[in-house]
């Protein structure tokens, strides 16, 4: 697979927490902190409904991207309330 093809491959958060050994929470996290790059798309739920639906999918350019460190924050972005 050539690089460009590999860079427009969507990824579920299973797939990428494997790929970075983290656990599906942990991506889950670094998606409502804004620390990860990701596509929503299909049907969103009703205002009052819990979360906002619709699949998440992340390009497999993320796994280029950033690293988990020991702490599980994502590097080379950005992260919120970290030391606080």
């Amino acid at each position: 697979m050539s690089q460009s093809e590999r860079s427009q491959r969507l990824l579920t958060a299973a797939q990428v927490a494997a790929e970075l050994c983290v656990s599906r929470s942990t991506v889950y996290a670094w998606v409502r902190s804004g620390d990860i790059e990701f596509v929503r798309f299909g049907p969103q739920r009703k205002p009052g409904q819990r979360g906002r639906g619709g699949a998440i999918r992340f390009p497999a350019r993320v796994l280029d991207q950033i690293a988990p460190d020991t702490t599980g924050a994502p590097t080379g972005v950005a992260t919120s309330g970290q030391g606080q």
